[in-house]
């Protein structure tokens, strides 16, 4: 069902692209949410089976791609980190050569699979446009990850509770 919700927002991002990024970090928030209340295996199945039927079948291509290679397995790569790396500035690093590290593969991904997977790919790209943009990609990144920290704690407080009371999940022991 999350993955159909997630699969959903993220066919959105096709319909109006200029929201493309910005549906696929929602999705990433379901993925957030299945994380915290199922586990690791849950969230795992549900960004595996969304970025799979995003890049397969939604007819924009890049929101699945951006999906599945940069939002969608954040939020377990964040808390996995979280939990085994205590100082605040080696898990900032990590962080950042993790995402630099997909970005690129992202980009390189584009421009290998874009015509086959029908992304239009402008010949005027060159490696200080990709520079740019990974430099406010890693701006972006450090913003986003701060603010699901906030998202993070609002639904654990706030939400939750509210699911919880009107039976629409289960409380935790």
């Amino acid at each position: 069902m999350l993955s159909a919700l997630c699969c959903a927002i993220n066919s959105l991002g096709t319909i109006i692209e200029s929201l493309d990024i910005t549906l696929a970090a929602v999705s990433a928030i379901i993925i957030w949410i299945a994380l915290l209340e199922f586990g690791y295996k849950t969230a795992w199945g549900i960004y595996f089976s969304t970025a799979i039927i995003s890049v397969l079948f939604l007819p924009s291509k890049f929101c699945g791609l951006f999906f599945a290679f940069i939002s969608g397995w954040y939020p377990m790569f964040k808390l996995f980190l979280g939990k085994k790396i205590r100082k605040r500035s080696l898990l900032w690093v990590i962080k950042l050569i993790c995402f630099n590290l997909v970005s690129i593969a992202l980009v390189f991904a584009v421009e290998v699979f874009g015509k086959v997977l029908g992304i239009i790919v402008d010949e005027k790209v060159t490696l200080a446009w990709i520079a740019i943009v990974l430099v406010l990609s890693n701006i972006a990144l450090i913003v986003v990850d701060i603010l699901m920290d906030q998202l993070i704690v609002i639904y654990i407080h706030k939400v939750r509770n509210k699911l919880i009371k009107l039976k629409i999940i289960d409380k935790k022991q």
